[in-house]
């Protein structure tokens, strides 16, 4: 998946913050999160560096904790009857990182976001990558740039209303044939 990189802007890792934020704000209705890489490179995550030293109990607390940390958040988009959609891409075997994600995820889902599984994206990725990109409303486009090793660098503002019409129409075919978290993980065990 590609867009016209000649009507984006480029941001850089602070500039997202502030985008990401301003957008949040003016959200109407949906909030569309596609995840694809198979690790990330998060500095500081205490809940990962558990996962990794197998002290899955700490592991577990960390990312409740981190998740609570959101929740007036997701209280506030719910009670606006807001959805909060993120799809997340899988290479199987998943690796450790992805089922880091996994546990992650079950506690985003207590809280309301709708999360959808999808292993296969050979039907949309053709020759080229598909990038990372979050999708506010039908308006605002970021489009993330990572580096090889999962560190984020920065972002696209993806504003020409074909790029964005593409972009929409992705979203609404990952979210119909996603597997819903509970069933994805269901099928792991």
């Amino acid at each position: 998946m590609s867009f016209r990189k000649e009507n984006a802007k480029y941001i850089s890792a602070d500039e997202y913050a502030e985008k990401f934020a301003s957008a949040w704000k003016k959200m109407d209705s949906r909030f569309f999160k596609y995840e694809g890489l198979q690790y990330y490179d998060i500095e500081g995550d205490d809940a990962w560096a558990a996962y990794l030293n197998k002290d899955f109990r700490t592991c577990e607390v960390k990312i409740k904790e981190q998740i609570a940390e959101q929740t007036e958040m997701y209280r506030q988009v719910l009670d606006e009857s807001k959805s909060l959609i993120r799809i997340r891409f899988v290479e199987k075997p998943l690796n450790d990182y992805t089922h880091y994600e996994m546990l992650s995820y079950k506690v985003s889902a207590q809280y309301g976001e709708k999360i959808f599984i999808l292993p296969d994206l050979s039907k949309i990725k053709k020759s080229k990558k598909l990038e990372d990109f979050v999708l506010f409303d039908e308006e605002n486009l970021l489009v993330s740039d990572y580096d090889k090793d999962g560190k984020f660098k920065g972002a696209w503002i993806v504003t020409d209303e074909e790029d964005l019409a593409t972009y929409l129409s992705l979203s609404n075919w990952m979210v119909k044939n996603g597997i819903i978290l509970g069933e994805f993980l269901n099928d792991l065990e």
